[in-house]
């Protein structure tokens, strides 16, 4: 089994938890193309080594001069401060100096058992991707 980066930019973009959603996607060996669709509609193009191309669209919305993705940010795991947590993870793109992709990764889990608070946890991470002419 290939070991897959955290935040390898497929696997943020698969947000589901509980369930491996990955299966035929490229892992290591990738590019993306990035479109604006709408005024709130970004489209995403993944293609692997191989040249085939998976494609989705994705809602977001501008903050300040980044683009806030709305890929299922919020995710309950198993019964949320009753026997689980809420995962939020939020990405920002934004375009940098250079022209390259620049991801601002925004982690936040909390949970509990039975209403009593166990912890939580913030991370913000920051991603590059270099731009491929």
């Amino acid at each position: 089994e290939e070991h897959v980066d955290r935040h390898n930019f497929v696997f943020l973009l698969n947000r589901k938890l509980l369930k491996d959603t990955l299966r035929d996607k490229p892992l290591n060996n990738y590019s993306f193309k990035l479109k604006v669709v709408d005024k709130k509609h970004i489209q995403i193009s993944v293609i692997n080594e191989s040249g085939s191309v998976s494609t989705n669209i994705y809602k977001f919305r501008r903050k300040e001069d980044c683009i806030v993705l709305k890929n299922k940010n919020i995710r309950p795991i198993l019964v949320p401060y009753l026997a689980g947590a809420i995962d939020v993870t939020k990405l920002k793109l934004k375009a940098g100096d250079d022209n390259n992709l620049n991801i601002t990764i925004n982690e936040h889990r909390s949970g509990g058992v039975f209403m009593i608070p166990m912890g939580w946890s913030n991370f913000e991470t920051l991603g590059k991707y270099n731009r491929i002419e």
